[in-house]
């Protein structure tokens, strides 16, 4: 005879199970753009809503990716033990110098378990724009981050238009051209959040 499952080993079926419906439809969405930068031949529909994001900054001060609604975001997981995440920096931070006063806005996700290492890693590197702490890896697992660097290109709608997967040059002209056309959707920086 087959003894029932105990109810904590159903939880986390069930908690595994959400979590691959949620990372499916954002994946479906907006299918990955690779690190080298395949472009898209058709125009594609709108992706889906991002899944919230609620976290605490490296200064506790909790920031929600809602209150950003109406501009575009960038959401970038990483972690300051991860080389590609490092080598990546220097472009994101360029492109938040670009592009912040024009409306961008970047939330750099950290996955980092020990928070001194990110709080001297952010210190050390000068870090420009919102560092976020996910050291569980909630957020992460609910946006179906599987690899560091992760990004995914909010729109001003709150809805997923780009995932990347993998370090990238923030400076390509795809990239470009795809945060500059969030930027003119979305309108003048001076009226929104």
């Amino acid at each position: 005879m087959i003894s029932p499952a105990p109810p904590a080993v159903i939880a986390v079926a069930i908690r595994v199970g959400l979590g691959f419906l949620v990372c499916f439809a954002v994946a479906c969405g907006a299918p990955p753009r690779s690190a080298s930068g395949t472009e898209r031949s058709a125009p594609r529909p709108p992706g889906p809503e991002a899944p919230p994001l609620e976290l605490p900054d490296i200064a506790g001060r909790h920031v929600a990716l809602s209150e950003l609604r109406g501009r575009p975001v960038i959401v970038n997981f990483w972690a300051t033990w991860c080389q590609p995440c490092r080598r990546e920096l220097p472009s994101l931070e360029e492109l938040h110098r670009r592009f912040e006063p024009a409306g961008l806005r970047v939330l750099a996700v950290s996955i980092d378990a020990d928070p001194q290492e990110l709080d001297r890693f952010v210190a050390d590197a000068s870090i420009p724009f919102v560092v976020l702490r996910d050291p569980e890896g909630k957020a992460a697992a609910a946006y179906g981050v599987t690899t560091v660097p992760s990004t995914f290109l909010v729109d001003a709608a709150g809805r997923v238009s780009e995932r990347i997967d993998g370090e990238v040059d923030w400076g390509r002209e795809d990239l470009l051209g795809e945060v500059q056309r969030l930027l003119a959707e979305a309108g003048p920086a001076d009226d929104q959040p």
